[in-house]
């Protein structure tokens, strides 16, 4: 099996399934969004601000696969250029979610707070926290997994099993995020 130099395997897939969790039911996310400014996203992310929650937790309805079609929600955002100089490593893991149950419709004070667009307006739907939420599978991986996304850049929701991508690199240190929360009992 093809490998880095760390030993990290090249392919996305086999990561999951070591993380114990299945390509099959594993929705891929790519968060990169002109209109909300790339750059606005990654450091939303990074900083851990809450208005970067809020911006994935609304989404078109339309857009498949939803969320709530697998189990597990990998999703990576769009590393600006001046953070990583080769083309095909800009794709970096975010976080691993679990998706328990269906969304519910966006009401009027669902705003997208980087384009500002009401969700009720646009028939968004809005995933609640104890639908949609962070697990621990692959936290070795956040901000540190970089991957090839592949040519295919407006299809930004994807099923793992039909598309492995192509581990690039595997950074030392993460690029965010920022400021890291602290497991319970460890000093700050």
């Amino acid at each position: 099996m093809p490998a880095l130099a760390d030993g990290t395997p090249t392919s996305l897939n086999v990561l999951i399934r070591r993380a114990r969790l299945t390509p099959e039911d594993t929705v891929l996310v790519r968060h990169a969004d002109p209109k909300a400014n790339d750059t606005r996203l990654f450091n939303g992310w990074r900083t851990s601000d809450p208005d970067f929650e809020t911006y994935y937790r609304l989404q078109n309805p339309r857009t498949k696969p939803a969320f709530e079609d697998g189990r597990t929600v990998l999703q990576f955002i769009k590393v600006p250029p001046q953070f990583v100089a080769k083309q095909n490593a800009r794709t970096l893991f975010i976080g691993a979610w679990r998706c328990i149950g269906r969304p519910v419709p966006a009401g009027t004070d669902d705003v997208d707070p980087y384009r500002r667009e009401n969700g009720a307006d646009y028939g968004y739907v809005r995933y609640p926290r104890d639908r949609f939420f962070m697990i621990s599978e692959m936290d070795e991986f956040v901000g540190r997994l970089l991957i090839d996304w592949g040519p295919s850049e407006r299809a930004w929701r994807q099923w793992a099993y039909r598309r492995d991508k192509t581990v690039v690199s595997m950074l030392d240190d993460p690029l965010g995020p920022f400021p890291r929360s602290q497991p319970p009992g460890e000093a700050a």
